[in-house]
C-alpha cells in the first residue's frame, strides 16, 4: 500500500481516473503571453461573462457590430470601438469597459446592470493587466475533440515502468532516484557538492519535515551520534511529531481551496472547517494511504465504518466539497445549487486530476480535450448529492439546524455535552434571527438617511444667492436617524462578538436523490438543453466500459 508520505501520486492517480482594450502609452513594451494562471482566470471568470452577456451585440463582424465595437477576439477587444480603446491595462478604474458596466455613464449591457460579483471579476481583470490568451480570430463554435488523438497524449495513458539509467559514478547514487539525477549531471558534465556537515544536515531535515528549527540539543545529539541509525532516528522521531501533519497538511489545504469563510460579497464564517482542517493534518500524521485519502473525501459518506468514532472520521473528510466561496448573495436556490456543484468540479479536478474542467462550463475547454457535455456529466454526479454547508442563498448567517451531526454526539458518553451544544445552538440561532433583523432595519435606516441628505444637497443648490428656505430634511430628524442608526450598530457588534461553543455538527455531503443534469447552454440556467447522463470524462474512459459511479 502506497502512503502519503512515501508513494508515487501519479500511479494510485492513474487508478482513481479510470475508477471514478489596451491605451498603449507610446513607449510601452510588447505585451506578453499570458501565464498558464492569468489564462485559466480569463477562461474561467471573463470569458464566460462576455460570451453570456456581451456577443449578442458585440461579436462577429466589426462592421456590422454595434459600434463596430467586438469582444470575441483579443484584438477586437483591445482595439475598442468608434469611441476608441475601452480598458487601461491595470487601471480598472479609468478604463471605459468598467466604467460602462458601473453604469457611471454609458450603460453596458443596456437591459439591465450586471451583477456586482461579476463587475469585480472584470474589474480585477483588468487591473491584472487584462491578461487575453485569445489568438487571431474568434474561434470556430462547431470545432470538435479529437477524442481519439486526445487519449495519445502521455498523460491520459496508463503508466509505464521506468528503468533507472546506467551512470559512470556507481558510488554516488544511493537510491534509484539518485540515478536519475546522476545521468542528468553527468549528461551536462556537473560533478556534486559535497555531503553537508552534520549541524547543516539536521537543520535541513528538520525544516523539511516540520517546518521548525531543531534546537541546540537536538544538533548537539545527532552530531555527536556516530552510530549508523543516526539519521534515520532523526527523521522518524520528526515524522511522529504533530508538527509533521501541521506542516505537509498545509499545502493540501492550499490546493483543496480551505476557508473559514464563505467569501466573496457576504463574508460568512463557517464555525465547523476546522474539523475538515484537524481531518488532513490526521491523515498526514497517520501515514494514511494515499487511494483511501482520496476516496474519503470524495465518498466517505458512502463508506462502511466500523464504529461512530469511524463514521464520523468519514463524513468529516467530505468537508473537502461543503468548504470553498459561497456566493449567498443570490436569492436563486437553483442558480446557487449549480455555483456550488462549479466549485466542487473545479477543485476536484483541479486536485485529484491536474486539469480546469470548471472552464468547460459554458462552452467545449480550450486546451484540454474536454466538452461541455462532460462538464454535465460531472455536475449530475455532484447534483446527486446533498451539500451542507450551513448558508442558503440570502444567508446572513450560518445555520448550525443545516449542517450533518455526529454520529458520537448521540453516544452515552456525550450526552452531556450533546444538551449543552443543543442548548448552545439554541440560544446561536436566536441571535442568528435578532442580526437578521437588525441588518434588514439598518438597510432601511441608511436608505433613509441618504435620502435625507440627498433632498438637502438638492434644497442647498436650488436656494444659492437667494432667501434660504426651510429644508427638506429637518436637522432634528437627521440626527434621530443618526443615533438609530448608531445604536443598532453598537447591538450588532455585541450580538456577531457573542461566540457559541462549537456543537457536534460538521460541515459535509450526503447520498442524495440521482438527478442527470441538463446542457445549459453558455452556462445559462434559463437556457437549458438537452439531459446530460451522469458519468466521467471521454477522454478518460476506458474500452473495457464504465466505472461504477457509485464507488
Amino acid at each position: 500500500m502506497v502512503s502519503i508520505r512515501t508513494g508515487s501520486p501519479l500511479l494510485l492517480l492513474a487508478g482513481f481516473l479510470f475508477a471514478a482594450t489596451a491605451h498603449a502609452a507610446p513607449a510601452q513594451p510588447a505585451e506578453k503571453h499570458p501565464t498558464k494562471e492569468e489564462s485559466e482566470y480569463f477562461e474561467k471568470r471573463i470569458r464566460p461573462i462576455l460570451v453570456k452577456y456581451c456577443y449578442e451585440c458585440h461579436a462577429g463582424d466589426p462592421k456590422k457590430a454595434k459600434s463596430n465595437f467586438v469582444l470575441d477576439t483579443r484584438d477586437g477587444l483591445r482595439n475598442g470601438g468608434q469611441s476608441g480603446p475601452v480598458i487601461i491595462p491595470g487601471n480598472a478604474d479609468d478604463s471605459p469597459l468598467i466604467e460602462a458596466v458601473r453604469y457611471e455613464g454609458l450603460e453596458m449591457p443596456p437591459k439591465e446592470k450586471l451583477p456586482d460579483s461579476l463587475i469585480d471579476e472584470l474589474a480585477k481583470w483588468v487591473e491584472m493587466g487584462a491578461p487575453d490568451p485569445r489568438i487571431g480570430k474568434a474561434a470556430n463554435p462547431k470545432h470538435k475533440i479529437d477524442l481519439t488523438e486526445a487519449r495519445k497524449y502521455w498523460a491520459f495513458q496508463r503508466p509505464k515502468a521506468a528503468h533507472a539509467p546506467e551512470v559512470a559514478d556507481k558510488a554516488w547514487p544511493r537510491t534509484d532516484v539518485d540515478r536519475f539525477v546522476a545521468a542528468a549531471r553527468e549528461k551536462e558534465g556537473l560533478q556534486p557538492t559535497a555531503d553537508a556537515d552534520r549541524a547543516t544536515l539536521i537543520r535541513r531535515v528538520t525544516f523539511d519535515l516540520i517546518g521548525l528549527p531543531p534546537t541546540p540539543e537536538e544538533i548537539d545529539a545527532f552530531v555527536n551520534d556516530s552510530s549508523t541509525n543516526a539519521l534515520a532516528n532523526v527523521v522518524d522521531r520528526l515524522l511522529a511529531s504533530p508538527q509533521f501533519g501541521e506542516k505537509w497538511g498545509r499545502h493540501w489545504l492550499d490546493v483543496v481551496r480551505y476557508g473559514e469563510s464563505t467569501g466573496k460579497e457576504r463574508n460568512i464564517p463557517f464555525r465547523y472547517a476546522w474539523r475538515y482542517r484537524n481531518y488532513v493534518i490526521d491523515a498526514f500524521n497517520e501515514d494514511k494511504p494515499y487511494d483511501r485519502f482520496v476516496v474519503e473525501q470524495i465518498a466517505g459518506d458512502l463508506l462502511p465504518s466500523k464504529n461512530a468514532a469511524e463514521h464520523d472520521k468519514h463524513l468529516i473528510a467530505t468537508g473537502f466539497l461543503a468548504i470553498g466561496t459561497k456566493g449567498v448573495n443570490t436569492k436563486d436556490a437553483e442558480q446557487f445549487r449549480y455555483e456550488v456543484i462549479d466549485d466542487q468540479i473545479d477543485v476536484t479536478s483541479r486536485a485529484f486530476l491536474s486539469m480546469t474542467v470548471a472552464c468547460a462550463r459554458c462552452h467545449d475547454h480550450k486546451f484540454d480535450p474536454i466538452p461541455t457535455s462532460d462538464y454535465y456529466a460531472l455536475a449530475g454526479i455532484f447534483r446527486s448529492t446533498d451539500t451542507h454547508t450551513g448558508v442558503k442563498p440570502g444567508s446572513k448567517t450560518a445555520s448550525d439546524k443545516a449542517l450533518l451531526t455526529l454520529a458520537q454526539a448521540g453516544t452515552a458518553e456525550n450526552s452531556a455535552a450533546s444538551k449543552r451544544a443543543a442548548k448552545a445552538l439554541e440560544g446561536h440561532e436566536e441571535r442568528a434571527k435578532e442580526i437578521e433583523k437588525i441588518e434588514a432595519q439598518l438597510a432601511e435606516l441608511r436608505k433613509s438617511a441618504k435620502e435625507v441628505r440627498r433632498q438637502a444637497q438638492m434644497k442647498k443648490k436650488k436656494g444659492k444667492g437667494k432667501p434660504q428656505a426651510q429644508t427638506v430634511a429637518n436637522p432634528v430628524n437627521a440626527k434621530e436617524l443618526r443615533d438609530q442608526i448608531k445604536k443598532l450598530e453598537d447591538r450588532l457588534q455585541q450580538l456577531e462578538g457573542a461566540a457559541t461553543p462549537a456543537g457536534d455538527f460538521v460541515m459535509a455531503v450526503s447520498e442524495g436523490k440521482p438527478h442527470n443534469s441538463p446542457l445549459l447552454n453558455r452556462g445559462e440556467l434559463k437556457d437549458k438543453g438537452d439531459e446530460v447522463h451522469r458519468g466521467v470524462l471521454s477522454v478518460i474512459k476506458t474500452p473495457a466500459g464504465n466505472v461504477n459511479l457509485k464507488h
